[in-house]
């Protein structure tokens, strides 16, 4: 989620040029265009660089690996018996070089080109901000539910080691009860 929310603050950078020389607060130059790509540049570096335990999370080349499968797909065990998979998009699909190019800039048509695409590529991150926050809160969730499970686990050990001769479920049940 942080690093759709740094593309996207990314794009709208390259959004506020873009509107600048359109309204004529700012004149179209060489240099202009080379910030414009420096900063397309950069959104390919996050979509690269952005890892989790060695996980590659928006970069299909990295992808197909015993971690993360060819589709995105990372498997996360949350009972014995089964979990769940979480799906990333990938993000280099998108072809940023080609799509957002510094030289448009310079032209009336390929400069209001340059602000639609950029506009949907926006809108694109916003959606995909809010499917990753939605995510980690329910991911969230689950870990609160699990170490309330391991806690309990912990003193059913704990007691189980002052009065050996209770059961599991005698000592489980004791202590549910007491909560």
């Amino acid at each position: 989620a942080e690093a759709v929310g740094a593309i996207k603050s990314t794009l709208e950078e390259m959004q506020t040029l873009a509107q600048q020389i359109k309204d004529g607060d700012l004149t179209y130059s060489a240099d202009v265009a080379a910030e414009y790509e420096t900063l397309d540049n950069r959104i390919t570096s996050i979509i690269e660089g952005t890892q989790y335990n060695g996980i590659s999370l928006l970069d299909k080349a990295k992808w197909g690996t015993d971690q993360i499968s060819s589709a995105g797909n990372v498997y996360v065990q949350s009972l014995p018996d089964g979990g769940f998979d979480v799906t990333f998009r990938d993000l280099n699909a998108v072809d940023w070089e080609g799509d957002l190019v510094g030289t448009d800039l310079g032209a009336a048509g390929t400069l209001q080109t340059q602000l639609d695409t950029l506009s949907g590529f926006i809108g694109d991150m916003d959606t995909l901000a809010e499917t990753y926050s939605g995510r980690a809160a329910g991911l969230e969730y689950q870990a609160t539910a699990l170490e309330s499970q391991a806690d309990l686990l912990d003193q059913a050990v704990a007691a189980r080691r002052q009065t050996p001769t209770k059961s599991l479920e005698e000592i489980l049940l004791d202590l549910l009860l007491r909560d």
